[in-house]
């Protein structure tokens, strides 16, 4: 934003960044706007342009394509509690938190996950 002339760079990116846990249309949210205002409002085509194609390209793939790779649909945790869980990670641990704070996480789900989950009753003489 701040490449493109956008007043309060700073704030558009936290607000992108807050956006993005919404799955698919989060981000478009931010930079679709941006894009209509530089081209309609301020009349910078080529500015505009700049930021359609990085929104389109860049913007889009991390989060549709790479976020599920390197997040995974299968690790059931919630994007939401990964970005308070990396959040607190930071807090306490510094910048290894970004790394411990999911591992933690989905080790406490998982550990939940095993010890709630129903089973079936032992049969007499097994134990």
């Amino acid at each position: 934003f701040w490449i493109v002339g956008l007043p309060s760079p700073v704030l558009w990116g936290l607000v992108m960044a807050a956006l993005s846990l919404l799955p698919i249309v989060g981000a478009y949210l931010v930079w679709v706007p941006a894009v209509l205002w530089l081209f309609f409002a301020q009349g910078e085509v080529t500015k505009a342009l700049f930021l359609l194609g990085w929104g389109l390209l860049i913007v889009s793939t991390v989060d549709n394509l790479l976020r599920p790779i390197f997040i995974g649909e299968r690790t059931k945790v919630h994007p939401l509690l990964l970005f308070f869980a990396i959040l607190g990670g930071i807090k306490a641990f510094g910048l290894l938190g970004i790394v411990a704070a999911p591992v933690i996480v989905a080790f406490a789900l998982a550990m939940l996950d095993f010890y709630t989950k129903p089973r079936p009753p032992s049969q007499p003489g097994t134990e």
